[in-house]
């Protein structure tokens, strides 16, 4: 039985079996204030002029499986979202990964690209990697692996970062907590394992 798993090991890693699916959609902003995205994978947030949300999530798959697995079938990967009073919700599908018995080579990545109007609070919560440049709203990530945020400094009114592990910035190592203030409008607060700032002087 052990040299049988051996061999299917074998099998599935020289032949590499990748595939691709996603979903696409753009979600309305009624009266909401804020935006709460429970995220899956890795995410990049920039700003739109546009009055919606666009939200382009991409899932690539490879490798396979050979033997028993719960849940049999991967769920629909569908974006969901929902309205409060005051907030808009938003939820990525979450990776699939499924209990084996058996020989498994399967992994899943998540790349999701949202783009969101000006002048709104976006809550980010649970991403793997969370990439923010340059945005014009008030940006709250909670739960991130890692982040990466590029800021203008004129535009910052506040800036409070939390590293659980690494801090960089411009580059620079620095403490695992940093503050800033500054003349601009926007909030942004990031508690993450790994921060990478990139903050320009304009």
């Amino acid at each position: 039985m052990i040299k049988l798993l051996l061999k299917l090991t074998l099998i599935l890693i020289s032949i590499k079996v990748m595939s691709q699916n996603g979903d696409n959609t753009v979600i309305m902003i009624e009266n909401q204030k804020a935006i709460f995205i429970e995220a899956s994978g890795n995410l990049t947030l920039n700003s739109s002029n546009s009055e919606n949300i666009k939200v382009n999530s991409l899932l690539s798959t490879q490798g396979d499986i050979v033997g028993y697995k719960s849940p049999c079938k991967r769920p629909k990967f569908k974006i969901k979202s929902r309205y409060t009073e005051d907030t808009l919700y938003i939820k990525i599908p979450e990776k699939y990964i499924p209990r084996v018995i058996g020989v498994s080579t399967y992994r899943e990545t998540i790349e999701s690209l949202i783009s969101v109007p000006k002048g709104y609070t976006v809550i980010l919560n649970n991403p793997e990697k969370a990439n923010i440049e340059e945005v014009n709203n008030n940006i709250y990530v909670f739960n991130a692996t890692e982040t990466f945020c590029k800021v203008n400094s004129n535009e910052i009114h506040t800036l409070n970062c939390l590293a659980t592990k690494n801090l960089l910035i411009n580059g620079i190592e620095s403490s695992r907590q940093f503050k800033m203030m500054g003349i601009g409008k926007n909030h942004i607060e990031i508690e993450s394992e790994n921060i990478i700032l990139n903050i320009k002087n304009q």
